[in-house]
């Protein structure tokens, strides 16, 4: 009923999918109606469910590994009183201390304020990957810092000393074979009089629980930006799948005039007709690149022939490029006997009209060729090295690294004034990886951009 009152997809729940081989899939329903036709749409959010099961598993292990620093944290305060006591009971506190970095993992730092001296345990040392004879000192200890955290981390030991306030310090350190790792300082001040005269703490090596930090982050920004990613991709084809047929419905109801003459008749069912097959076409991609990301893409090995495959491009795109008032050249330069290959000729010839169709949607004038060549490899199959080029718009330098992503910004900006779903580059990347390719692309805004595309050459 909220669909019916809505333009807007409506969310009906989670449910569980049994695919064909076996496995499970978790999908959100969307329903919406348009033009008193309902419109189901499944949601795939299997990964995102699993972000956030991962994302939960990696939070309650940093809650542990917090419940752990708390209870260290406790001891480090027990320990510390004890140091008090070390300067009238030596041995024993000694030994104590002792006891206490090897429960906690903890190296013990005293600085003895008023006369400017050091000490550090062995431990403290280890944690830092210092040698055993370092002089302990602000020096050697500024020196084994990361760089950027050389003034913070000196100046939050002159706050608390200043504040009256434990100190709680993390800070990276460098190894000397340049391993980078994070380092928690904890320290007590104690006064006479108001001057401080001696800091006594604690540090600990909290590399793990940073890294979990850290992955967590990761993991929580991966999951929202597939959630925002995979909203915007829905509302694109929600668009895409809405404007043709309204088309459709629009002129079927024109037809139903009975004074409608013969000429009005036939242009109406051509945009009927055009309409029409814009929505198998977006129909037919989403459900390619849902079968690129199940993984139940197949691919299908027969005879095919290279040189025939751009000769029939060459011929259905010609008109096309003339009515633009473009040149339309094609390479073969494929011998006979290189230009019978063992492959999936479908998928080929897929990714090759994806590629000249973007050409000329992108090309305003000059030209365009495409062609193939055969490359002879050393250690691998020879290769048929496929190319299409053109003299138009070019593509920007930010949207390069993400021209073949299904859910890229890059794609959206592109076809901003064309019409498609602009999944077409991410499917020729899927066809091409099946078939054991690569696929890549060159460009110069403004000059024209250049895509390429190999398949393995099947040995028998």
């Amino acid at each position: 009923e909220k669909s019916r009152q809505s333009t807007q997809p409506v969310n009906t729940g989670e449910y569980r999918v049994t695919c064909r081989d076996g496995s499970v899939r978790i999908c959100e329903l969307y329903i919406q109606f348009l033009a008193d036709q309902l419109v189901v749409t499944f949601n795939d959010i299997t990964e995102r469910k699993q972000s956030e099961i991962l994302l939960q598993e990696k939070s309650e292990a940093i809650q542990m590994q917090n419940e752990e620093f708390l209870q260290i944290n406790e001891e480090i305060t027990q320990t510390n009183d004890e140091l008090l006591r070390a300067k009238e009971q030596a041995e024993e506190s000694e030994i104590r201390l002792r006891l206490a970095q090897t429960a906690s993992k903890s190296g013990a730092w005293d600085w003895d304020i008023a006369n400017n001296t050091f000490f550090w345990s062995d431990e403290f040392l280890e944690i830092f990957g210092m040698p055993k004879d370092t002089v302990a000192g602000f020096e050697a200890w500024t020196k084994a810092l990361h760089p950027e955290d050389v003034e913070s981390a000196s100046q939050r030991i002159q706050e608390s000393i200043d504040n009256k306030t434990e100190l709680i310090n993390d800070y990276r350190i460098i190894y000397p074979d340049g391993e980078i790792r994070w380092v928690r300082s904890y320290g007590t001040t104690y006064y006479e009089k108001d001057q401080p005269l001696r800091m006594i703490g604690l540090c600990i090596d909290i590399t793990s629980q940073k890294s979990a930090e850290l992955e967590l982050i990761r993991a929580r920004d991966r999951a929202e930006e597939s959630d925002k990613l995979k909203t915007a991709f829905l509302a694109n084809m929600s668009h895409e799948i809405r404007t043709p047929m309204n088309g459709i419905l629009g002129f079927t109801e024109l037809l139903k005039d009975p004074d409608l003459k013969g000429e009005e008749q036939d242009k109406y069912i051509k945009v009927i007709e055009t309409s029409g097959a814009r929505l198998l076409n977006i129909i037919n991609d989403i459900i390619s690149i849902s079968k690129i990301e199940s993984g139940q893409m197949e691919i299908s090995i027969s005879e095919t022939h290279i040189n025939d495959l751009l000769e029939f491009h060459h011929a259905f795109f010609k008109p096309e490029a003339e009515k633009k008032g473009l040149l339309l050249n094609v390479k073969k330069t494929l011998a006979a006997k290189d230009s019978t290959v063992k492959t999936d000729k479908e998928k080929v010839y897929a990714v090759l009209t994806n590629l000249i169709k973007n050409a000329l949607k992108f090309t305003l004038m000059g030209s365009i060729e495409f062609g193939c060549d055969l490359v002879e490899t050393n250690n691998y199959p020879s290769l048929l090295n496929f190319f299409v080029k053109d003299t138009g718009m070019g593509i920007p330098e930010e949207q390069k690294d993400i021209i073949f992503e299904r859910f890229s910004k890059g794609a959206d900006s592109l076809n901003k004034n064309q019409q498609g779903a602009g999944l077409g580059l991410s499917i020729s990347k899927g066809y091409v990886e099946l078939l054991g390719g690569q696929i890549w692309m060159e460009s110069t805004p403004g000059k024209g951009s250049a895509f390429y595309f190999t398949i393995p050459v099947i040995v028998e």
